[in-house]
């Protein structure tokens, strides 16, 4: 097995936690959907916002992992390096705990609980995207390992073109003030995200 194997299952283990704790979000908005919460019915709205929330930090992570494939066997095995790659993924996983409330009977109107936190996941989120661009430039230009012929974006123009109108997105949810603003720009980034997979 070699290097890169090991660290890519420390690695993939930690984003995969990082996903659960979403989906375990998401779960719980079923739950009280069914009333098998407890929470007494009718006493939380939870609107779109939030999980429109949660759905963008999935698929940012696994966006995250698809690339990771591609760039992680270009990383040198260094210690800088693997403390740097547990940075992010451990951003991811703070960033993913935030996303739903803990406690749902303390939040009437999930769309206020959005509002407390969306400038930290969204702005979380935005770090972690320009930290990873910043890395794989940085290992291009110092290490000239060819590190942008193995991502999978260059085949698809499109994909690149969506990828980089996502950040400018997220740029935008750190300033607009109303919810309705709020849930066109997820709604946006939602479909940015989804986009960069079209095969075309």
């Amino acid at each position: 097995m070699s290097e890169f194997e090991v660290v890519s299952r420390l690695f993939t283990l930690l984003l995969g936690l990082a996903i659960a704790e979403v989906l375990k979000g998401f779960a719980r908005v079923v739950r009280i959907r069914l009333k098998a919460e407890d929470v007494r019915p009718g006493a939380v709205r939870i609107g779109w916002l939030v999980p429109l929330l949660g759905t963008m930090m999935v698929l940012d992570q696994v966006t995250f992992w698809i690339n990771f494939q591609h760039f992680g066997p270009l990383l040198p095995g260094t210690y800088p390096s693997l403390i740097s790659m547990m940075v992010l993924i451990g951003g991811y996983f703070a960033l993913s705990t935030l996303v739903f409330p803990t406690e749902p009977k303390q939040w009437a109107d999930f769309d206020d609980y959005y509002m407390l936190v969306r400038r930290t996941v969204a702005g979380g989120v935005l770090a972690v995207n320009m930290f990873t661009l910043c890395a794989v430039l940085a290992l291009e230009l110092y290490s000239q390992t060819g590190v942008f012929d193995a991502m999978p974006d260059l085949d698809n123009p499109l994909g690149s073109l969506l990828d980089s109108l996502s950040i400018p997105a997220l740029i935008a949810l750190l300033f607009v003030r109303g919810k309705r603003w709020n849930l066109i720009l997820l709604a946006l980034v939602n479909l940015l995200l989804l986009g960069q997979a079209l095969p075309f």
